[in-house]
């Protein structure tokens, strides 16, 4: 079927003009096929070979000693595989590994290997428009260390989730000069707006105690019905929360619950529009 399907999309591109005439399809054992005459090669291994998924790539099929072979034939390769992939030893030195995201939603990891590595055991995150154009992409080494911050500023932030599976928070705050609001929580601080694609830019109104009472009067007083929220460190139910809150107003507001200075808080914003005067931040 995989194949039947694979010719009839070759088929349309074809008859699109495309550049891919001298294209085809073969069907074989991945670990058989002659790389002989490739330059570069991309694999998208099956994830569940035994019937359910698995992030083991030593359980993926073709299995990591396969891809070794393949590597040696030709080392110029490209592995798609899933962001919380748990990679063979060595990968992550010989590699270097992106993990992508669209619409803030981290969707695959792809490790380059030979010259398709632009920096072999670095990592990267790269975020996509709705259309699949590149964004933004951030370089580093992981888990950086993030200052913390004395208190919350004028804005909060809450990385892209490839940045997060990355494990580059760190390297983001520090290319802005963003505090952590609290050690070990990825939400980063500042007193300047961003224009960011891996920054979710929030601006504080107000700090607030996790109690329904206090927190129904404080969106009654602004007439706030819509409400998003989220969380990070705490265990809570943003749905059932939403739903003890719910109250009538046209205004819309975002509370962020985190731990802060020791206590479960909550952090009262809105979702900061992009600043048209800020240029984008290329990576």
């Amino acid at each position: 079927i995989t194949t039947i399907f694979a010719e009839a999309n070759l088929a349309v591109w074809q008859n699109a003009g495309s550049q891919l005439h001298q294209s085809e399809v073969r069907t074989c054992d991945a670990g058989q096929f002659d790389l002989g005459p490739c330059a570069a090669w991309h694999l998208d291994p099956d994830r569940r070979p035994a019937g359910r998924r698995t992030t083991r790539v030593v359980a993926h099929d073709p299995p990591p000693e396969v891809v070794e072979r393949l590597l040696a034939i030709c080392p110029n390769a490209a592995i798609k595989l899933a962001p919380v992939a748990e990679l063979p030893d060595g990968w992550g030195r010989r590699a270097e590994l992106e993990w992508i995201s669209r619409k803030r939603e981290c969707r695959q990891l792809v490790a380059w290997f030979g010259d398709l590595a632009a920096n072999a055991g670095r990592r990267r995150a790269t975020m996509l428009d709705e259309d699949g154009a590149v964004r933004r992409t951030i370089r580093g080494e992981p888990n950086a260390p993030i200052p913390p911050a004395t208190g919350v500023g004028r804005f909060l932030f809450e990385p892209d989730s490839a940045v997060l599976a990355a494990k580059l928070t760190g390297a983001l705050a520090a290319e802005h000069g963003l505090a952590a609001v609290t050690p070990g929580i990825a939400y980063l601080t500042g007193d300047a707006p961003l224009d960011d694609a891996a920054l979710a830019c929030f601006e504080v109104l107000d700090q607030l105690p996790l109690r329904i009472k206090t927190l129904k009067n404080w969106l009654r007083e602004r007439g706030i019905g819509r409400l998003e929220i989220k969380k990070r460190g705490v265990d809570l139910d943003p749905a059932h929360l939403r739903r003890q809150l719910h109250v009538a107003g046209d205004a819309s507001a975002t509370l962020l619950v985190t731990p802060l200075a020791g206590r479960v808080a909550v952090i009262a914003t809105r979702r900061a529009p992009r600043p048209a005067a800020l240029p984008f931040n290329h990576g």
